[in-house]
């Protein structure tokens, strides 16, 4: 049963309600006939007397009303957008589940599955089209922390600490010296996206350079006019190699650190010191933050942020999707633009990976697209920084009834509690460190556990071995490069193997697949002769 005719074919119920309500008033002045009346407003005349025998005075829809009813139907979708404020929203299938369960208690007669008990297809697309006021959107993941993070009571106290702040350093309508950074991180793959195949086609395929990407962190700072400071970029690695710094966005930093590609106390030292510092001015400033200790629990960072006139806030944990602004408005754009830099590149260069060497070019062609006035400025304006506005964060997003406070806490406990530290003359008023015993620690594995035959130790010099010569990567001369593997994402020398991004073994593998798929090709064909 189709959903949708298509091109309407008659001109029944053509005319408005507008033409029913001038009809009406034509007809209580008086001195006028029906059928004058109906012609004068587009309407015919039988109709116009039905209205007035039945007195219905209400323009409804052509066809058969719909199967719950249309006050059923608007109760339904008050029900969802119910759900949807406590962060609930259904599903389309528990959508047809709700509308199969309503017909059974208002005992119609049953045109759903009975069997699985669930609405058709067919009714819910066509209860989507009846209200226009409901759409499907995919939903952004709300973790338990996050819900329960975002509470009134919480986010009025972190309001009241940011204007203070403002106010006390005269920073209010000031934008230039509002600040925020925040890190995230990129994979150097391509990921495929939709395309157009044929109708019947079951498995599509699209290239893809590696399975798994190299991720590189990137560390951004923009303030409340929209100013982006050069990104600083985060490698995993012994050495740096000034190929990679090729291409980057004009001041771009890029960093090595051996353990991972991650920030530490070390690299957000650097940054602050060399990369910050220098780009700002020598008055007063807020530096607004994530609340991750690697930024607040050291005295030398909170002695440098004091010594140059740095105000460092953090944001109440696990309200960054809502309170950052980088996070609200920047970093999705500058994934999203980065992703299509490296599928045209991998278009434009089948078969080849992409490696450190392209990281510059398509991180400049990604920043200059994302990084621009209008974004940082909107990332400031929607999380109510700049202009202060504590009504600018969606009633929605505060999942009502999503925290449930217990009655056994004390109101001593909970002025304990604040959403935020601001961390201004910190070193001689009280501090508030964060410690490893404070920290959540990580609980048990589910994993099973398997039996380790290396060491920590043993294990890290095979990584930074080649595979081929076993030569360690501390004992390389400047001039060899390294190139990783696309089988077997082992690293080895540039000058190592006979092949392009492959060590010896793997493409002997490879050749001896190849020759063997060719024998069995050719005993095939030889079988049917």
């Amino acid at each position: 049963m189709p959903t949708f005719y298509g091109q309407r074919k008659t001109n029944r119920g053509a005319w408005t309600q507008e033409n029913l309500d001038k009809a009406l008033k034509d007809l209580q002045k008086g001195n006028v006939s029906i059928r004058e009346v109906a012609l004068n407003n587009n309407i015919p005349e039988k109709t116009l007397r039905t209205r007035l025998k039945q007195n219905n005075f209400i323009k409804g829809r052509l066809g058969k009303k719909c199967y719950l009813g249309e006050e059923v139907e608007k109760q339904l979708v008050e029900h969802i957008k119910k759900l949807q404020s406590v962060g609930f929203a259904p599903s389309k299938k528990e959508i047809r589940k709700i509308a199969f369960n309503l017909s059974e208690k208002m005992e119609l007669k049953q045109v759903f599955n009975t069997e699985k008990k669930i609405a058709g297809s067919d009714w819910y697309k066509s209860f989507m089209r009846r209200n226009p006021t409901l759409i499907i959107r995919k939903p952004r993941k709300t973790s338990n922390e996050s819900a329960n993070a975002m509470n009134k009571q919480d986010i009025d106290n972190y309001f009241h600490l940011l204007k203070q702040c403002l106010n006390d350093n005269n920073l209010t309508n000031k934008p230039s010296r509002i600040y925020n950074m925040d890190e995230t991180s990129l994979q150097l793959n391509n990921e495929p996206d939709f395309i157009v195949a044929a109708e019947d086609s079951k498995n599509v395929q699209a290239r893809q350079c590696t399975e798994r990407g190299e991720t590189i962190t990137v560390v951004a700072c923009c303030n409340a006019e929209g100013s982006f400071l050069p990104p600083y970029c985060i490698f995993k690695g012994v050495r740096k190699q000034k190929l990679w710094e090729e291409n980057m966005p004009p001041g771009s930093v890029i960093q090595i650190r051996k353990e991972s590609a991650y920030i530490n106390e070390q690299l957000f030292m650097d940054w602050l010191k060399n990369h910050f510092i220098p780009r700002k001015s020598r008055e007063q400033c807020l530096l607004i933050l994530d609340g991750h200790r690697s930024y607040i629990n050291s005295p030398d960072i909170l002695q440098m942020a004091t010594d140059n006139n740095i105000h460092i806030l953090c944001l109440p944990s696990h309200t960054t999707d809502y309170f950052q602004p980088l996070d609200r408005a920047f970093f999705e754009p500058l994934k999203t633009y980065f992703r299509d830099a490296c599928c045209e590149w991998g278009n434009a260069n089948p078969n080849k990976k992409i490696g450190r060497n392209h990281f510059g070019l398509l991180l400049t062609k990604a920043w200059l697209q994302a990084a621009t006035v209008e974004t940082g400025i909107s990332g400031f304006r929607e999380t109510g920084i700049h202009p202060f506005c504590p009504s600018a964060i969606p009633e929605h997003a505060y999942l009502e009834n999503a925290v449930q406070h217990e009655e056994s806490s004390s109101s001593e406990s909970d002025k304990e509690i604040l959403p935020s530290t601001p961390v201004t003359n910190l070193l001689s008023t009280q501090m508030c460190i964060m410690t490893d015993e404070s920290m959540a620690q990580p609980g048990p594995s589910n994993l099973c556990q398997q039996r380790v035959f290396l060491d920590t130790s043993q294990k890290n010099e095979c990584e930074n071995e080649c595979v081929e010569c076993y030569e360690s990567y501390d004992n390389t001369l400047p001039k060899v490069n390294w190139i990783q593997c696309i089988k077997c994402n082992k690293w080895l020398h540039e000058t190592c193997t006979l092949y392009y991004n492959i060590c010896n073994l793997c493409k002997r593998m490879e050749l001896k697949r190849a020759k063997e798929d060719k024998d069995k090709k050719k005993f095939k064909e030889a079988k049917l002769l």
